[in-house]
């Protein structure tokens, strides 16, 4: 590691921590807007028995932003409870909280994009992760990205899909990572839990075909919004911002679950896969294709 990747690296460690405890002093707010929108935007987010506890400073982050959203949604599967729901509700719903609990089903990280598409293609969706913190300017820094570039997924965070010379994918793992990019493009990954923005209806019903995501990509959601983006000729975007990886609320949490979608090649077969089920190959990532499934 040069000098100047140390100090890089100390100074967002520094701006994390500050960032936690910052948020940790905040008064709570309100979440949502009172104001009426032509076209609501929805913060929709998912969530596990497991990771109750720590919500606290994520739901804090989200109802203090600068930028008031029209709704905030957690969804919730079947490994929760009526009662977990009731106490969720108690604590939350005054600042602007919905909860919702699908007792039939868990989608897994699916949850976060599913039911707010499938509910409310009218509206902005915008998804979050349960156990990071976001700065006050991050739904706004989405949102003006989205008035440039509306017909775009606008993301905080995006990598961008390397190929070898024969055409392949390479491994996962060597994608270029937090690209800034400002061109909208096919062959940027957003990541959702980051903080990404969806315009209204923009991924069609296919997005929604449970029974393939949950046998192909049960665990990489992004690998399988960005297979969608490329059916309906969707290009990501980055949206420009300071702080590209929000913080996470507990720097001890396992990364089990990260390790093996990315070192042990998860990913990669999960990529290959879904390519090959809706026949795409690099030369879709490359053009400007206006997509090959009905919306």
């Amino acid at each position: 590691m040069t000098v100047s990747e140390f100090a890089f690296r100390a100074y967002m460690k520094l701006k994390h921590e500050t960032l936690r405890s910052r948020v940790k002093k905040q008064e709570w707010q309100y979440g949502v807007t009172r104001e009426k929108r032509d076209t609501r935007v929805i913060i929709s987010l998912t969530s596990f028995p497991r990771r109750f506890p720590d919500l606290e400073l994520c739901l804090k982050s989200l109802f203090n932003q600068e930028m008031k959203a029209d709704r905030i949604i957690l969804w919730l599967g079947n490994d929760a409870s009526a009662e977990d729901v009731e106490a969720l509700k108690k604590k939350y719903s005054g600042y602007g909280l919905e909860v919702i609990r699908d007792g039939e089903n868990n989608y897994f990280s699916h949850k976060k994009y599913y039911y707010a598409m499938r509910d409310f293609p009218e509206a902005v969706i915008v998804t979050a992760d349960d156990d990071l913190i976001y700065p006050t300017d991050w739904l706004g820094s989405m949102y003006r990205s989205y008035e440039k570039n509306p017909d775009c997924i606008n993301a905080r965070r995006v990598c961008r899909i390397a190929w070898d010379a024969s055409g392949d994918p390479k491994p996962y793992v060597s994608w270029p990572g937090e690209v800034r990019a400002k061109v909208p493009s096919h062959d940027l990954v957003a990541t959702t839990g980051a903080g990404a923005l969806f315009p209204p209806g923009c991924l069609g019903k296919e997005t929604l075909n449970h029974e393939v995501f949950m046998s192909k990509a049960k665990t990489a959601d992004d690998l399988w919004i960005k297979i969608m983006a490329v059916l309906f000729g969707v290009r990501v975007v980055w949206a420009e911002n300071s702080m590209i990886m929000p913080t996470t609320i507990n720097l001890n949490q396992d990364v089990e679950l990260a390790n093996e979608n990315v070192a042990n090649g998860r990913n990669d077969a999960i990529f290959r896969d879904l390519c090959s089920h809706y026949h795409l190959g690099k030369e879709d990532f490359d053009k400007q294709r206006s997509g090959g499934y009905e919306n």
